[in-house]
């Protein structure tokens, strides 16, 4: 289970998401849309590990992995992530 609680990200001054929380459970499908510049990837990222919240936190099945004081490394969340555009170099 995944659990996004009060989660925001600044980058600067600019806020890239404010205050999303969301669930899904074990075996669900998810789906992230929206417009060119409207977070996606930014969430991604956060749910990743590669970048740590302003706010809020993130659960993965029950255990705390992101939040402003605490990072679990990527390698530790068992999570994966493909991009978009794959580079061999």
């Amino acid at each position: 289970m995944i659990e996004i609680i009060g989660l925001s990200k600044k980058i600067g001054q600019q806020s890239v998401l404010e205050d999303i929380t969301l669930s899904a459970e074990e075996g669900s499908l998810l789906a992230i849309l929206g417009p060119s510049g409207s977070g996606k990837t930014s969430l991604l990222r956060l749910i990743a590990g590669f970048d740590r919240p302003s706010q809020g936190e993130i659960r993965l099945s029950g255990r705390t992995v992101s939040s402003p004081t605490l990072l679990v490394p990527p390698a530790r969340r068992q999570v994966s992530m493909i991009f978009q555009s794959l580079a061999l170099w």
